[in-house]
């Protein structure tokens, strides 16, 4: 037995319901032609998961194809989470083929929001990391008009070759990868598309003419991001699916910002700050005094606050901190991977709290 689930790329299996790939013998026997393994069909009609454990190794044996073939990279990443969804080392993977780095999600962003100095800032923020990109693009892949564009680019730096989609998990590839199938059949979302970590599990082949495909791989998988540790239910609640207002707060020193119970920002000492976020719009945003703090969430990380719970809690590691000086007229980002990024001004110190797996990062503001 041969055929992949077209919805994951999972092998079709009829032997163990709770492996990748699982489709029941009888309906097996009534459909030769393409399958959905059990999994993705009830992702697709029920909104519910199927949990199985994470296979670090899958991704790796999905870049062997990749390596050893011919054609352009699609390095896919989100615009609310870049520093989590680069893939630094890419070229290991990859080797020396043209990598086109597509930032996806810009229609999370308002309207006032200048494309062309996000752009430009993002390139920069590509280059420090250490990936060699051929070109840089700011896409919605919601947007047609974004959709026709990469089609375009695409057709042009491919050269008639494959087109290898990689990624982290959750940046929008099996997204991106169906509208480009519409666009040409006008068929609705083959691929399985959903907010669970892991949807698809093998590589996903779409021909795009007699000589080249399009490959979806499986995402790659990021431990220091909070989506990794998060339920279904909980990535639901984090995860935006309509543009994002930002929120502005004033806060002097000595007062607190929490997120959720995933991030705690004290504000030790210093000048009146601004700190404004981007996050999902409905996400708990609370300012209290930093000599309450400890005590509210010691009282209400399971209430209130109540993501993480204590399950993924425990996944996740002791609390930790990381302590910050802000400058004179400077604005920093403190960018939380999968959740989003707030920025900061100011002068005078803070102090970030979060769960040791989670890797916090700061860099100059990107807005």
């Amino acid at each position: 037995m041969k055929e992949i689930c077209i919805g994951c790329g999972a092998t079709i299996q009829t032997t163990h319901p709770k492996e990748p790939g699982y489709i029941h013998p009888k309906v097996y026997e009534a459909r030769k032609d393409d399958f959905y393994c059990e999994r993705c069909y009830v992702l697709q009609h029920y909104n519910k998961n199927i949990p199985f454990p994470s296979d670090p190794l899958a991704f790796q044996e999905s870049m062997k194809e990749v390596k050893q073939g011919r054609g352009l990279v699609v390095l896919m990443t989100s615009l609310f989470d870049l520093e989590g969804t680069l893939i630094p080392n890419i070229h290991q993977w990859v080797g020396k083929k043209d990598v086109l780095v597509v930032v996806n999600k810009f229609d999370l962003m308002m309207k006032s929001v200048n494309k062309n100095k996000v752009h430009q800032s993002i390139r920069k923020l590509i280059k420090a990391s250490g990936i060699n990109a051929i070109d840089v693009l700011v896409i919605s892949s919601f947007y047609e008009n974004d959709v026709k564009t990469f089609i375009d680019v695409m057709n042009t730096m491919r050269k008639g070759k494959n087109v290898y989609f990689i990624g982290m998990t959750n940046v929008g590839k099996s997204t991106l990868v169906n509208q480009i199938i519409h666009h040409y059949t006008q068929e609705e979302a083959l691929i399985t598309v959903s907010n669970t970590i892991n949807t698809t599990l093998g590589n996903i082949h779409i021909p795009l003419d007699d000589e080249s495909n399009l490959v979806d791989t499986p995402g790659c998988m990021n431990d220091e991001s909070i989506i990794q540790y998060l339920s279904k239910e909980h990535l639901e609640v984090i995860t935006p699916n309509r543009f994002i207002r930002p929120k502005t707060y004033q806060l002097n020193s000595l007062q607190t910002l929490f997120v959720q119970g995933i991030i705690r920002i004290d504000f030790l000492e210093g000048t009146k700050f601004s700190a404004i976020t981007y996050f999902k719009n409905d996400l708990l945003i609370h300012r209290t005094k930093l000599e309450n703090a400890t005590e509210f969430y010691l009282e209400h990380q399971d209430d209130l606050l109540k993501i993480p719970d204590a399950e993924e809690r425990l996944q996740l590691g002791s609390l930790i901190h990381l302590d910050r000086i802000i400058h004179e007229n400077e604005k920093i980002d403190v960018v939380i991977p999968g959740l989003g990024f707030l920025t900061i001004a100011g002068a005078g110190q803070i102090r970030v709290h979060t769960f040791r797996k989670i890797k916090v990062k700061f860099r100059e503001a990107l807005l």
